[in-house]
């Protein structure tokens, strides 16, 4: 299909028309590629620069070896403007979230390790404490990840009319806490245990259940549920 124009295709056999009728598996990494670029450019179809691209780019996996391109990496490349190189990257950005999402809905966080696992490369590095709230369905699997608040170092004010606002809105059955300690020491403060009282409580009564608060330190953390000193703030 190199050097040939779009247009000059019989209609059947265009990527729009193909996509259409045959669906995205009938076509190429190219003419999916032609899609998202729209049009060429002087003496080039769409097709002919979704090939360059591919050739000097993608020659190992084909569309997936383009994540590790940058912008300015495409723009060098004769008839890849800055448009057409955001347009590359922001298709890339959506499957990557989209894989994301259907992977993280498969992951089961019915254990604190499982928390731990999911949570600590995000938390446990970080100079500044941040809430995150987990949803779960009624089989304990993870729904979604919000981040509730951003605190400084020394602490965070929790709002329970927030926290449970985002789980009915979820849809959620139940909910963990999951916060970072920026000291490295996931030992929880008085602060910590009143706020899981409170919120276990409250979550009793909406019918949310809070299954866990997990304290992230320095490759460590505290799950208070399964610590016998302060499970019966679940209770």
């Amino acid at each position: 299909m190199e050097n040939i124009r779009i247009q000059d295709l019989p209609k059947k056999q265009r990527p729009y028309e193909r996509f259409y009728y045959q669906g995205a598996d009938s076509l190429s990494d190219q003419e999916l590629l032609a899609i998202i670029l729209g049009n060429g450019s002087r003496g080039q179809s769409a097709l002919d620069l979704a090939s360059a691209i591919l050739n000097r780019f993608g020659s190992k996996r084909g569309i997936p070896d383009l994540r590790e391109v940058s912008i300015e990496e495409l723009t060098d490349l004769s008839g890849i403007g800055k448009s057409k190189a955001i347009k590359i990257k922001a298709s890339l950005e959506i499957g990557k979230r989209a894989h994301r999402v259907l992977n993280e809905a498969k992951i089961r966080l019915n254990r604190p390790d499982l928390v731990y696992d999911h949570m600590g490369p995000k938390l446990e590095d970080l100079d500044h404490e941040e809430l995150h709230l987990i949803f779960l369905d009624q089989r304990k699997c993870f729904i979604r990840d919000l981040k509730l608040s951003t605190g400084s170092s020394t602490g965070m004010t929790l709002s329970a009319k927030d926290i449970f606002r985002e789980a009915i809105r979820a849809n959620a059955q139940s909910i963990i806490l999951v916060h970072n300690h920026p000291s490295g020491d996931p030992n929880p403060s008085v602060e910590d245990l009143d706020s899981t009282m409170r919120f276990a409580e409250i979550g009793k009564m909406i019918g949310i259940a809070l299954v866990d608060h997990i304290i992230i330190g320095k490759g460590s953390y505290v799950s208070l549920f399964s610590n016998p000193e302060y499970s019966k703030l679940f209770k």
